[in-house]
């Protein structure tokens, strides 16, 4: 590993400003790249890389605008 810090979902779901739910869906979906899912006797967990959360750009909120015409 390259020494990076990794995150726990909780941690990451703080710094960008989301619920932990609406992370753990976006991390099922893909869309935090270098994530990994841990089993472990308690269940399974989340690990993040501190760069993905750096690099997380929310997607638009709300429906589209319809178009005029």
């Amino acid at each position: 590993m390259t020494g990076e810090e990794w995150l726990s979902t909780r941690e990451a779901a703080a710094r960008l400003g989301l619920h932990p739910h609406y992370l753990r869906r976006l991390l099922a979906r893909g869309r935090l790249p270098g994530a990994v899912r841990e089993d472990t006797p308690r269940g399974p967990v989340w690990r993040i890389p501190e760069s993905a959360v750096a690099g997380y750009v929310a997607p638009p909120r709300g429906r589209p605008k319809r178009k005029e015409g």
